[in-house]
């Protein structure tokens, strides 16, 4: 069994692919099915304001709707893109 477990350890770092800290180097990543498929929903936290959105290919083009004071003035929003 340990030796097992010590095959498996050296089998996966042998096959997994290393990437370096630079844009290229992520930009050589396989793009995800789940990506390419497009969001189904994209919510503001915090609003009940329904956003429009525009899947286009690998784009995602989202409408922002008139921001009530409270959440303008916040350091940052979140949006969850549902797929």
């Amino acid at each position: 069994m340990k030796y097992l477990l010590m095959f498996a350890l050296l089998l996966g770092r042998l096959c997994a692919q290393t990437y370096q800290p630079t844009w290229d180097s992520v930009d050589k990543r396989p793009t995800p099915q789940w990506y390419v498929d497009g969001a189904k929903s994209v919510p503001l936290l915090g609003s009940i304001a329904t956003l429009k959105f525009k899947n286009a290919g690998k784009d995602l083009s989202i409408q922002l709707p008139a921001l009530p004071e409270d959440l303008r003035h916040q350091p940052a929003w979140v949006l969850k893109i549902g797929r």
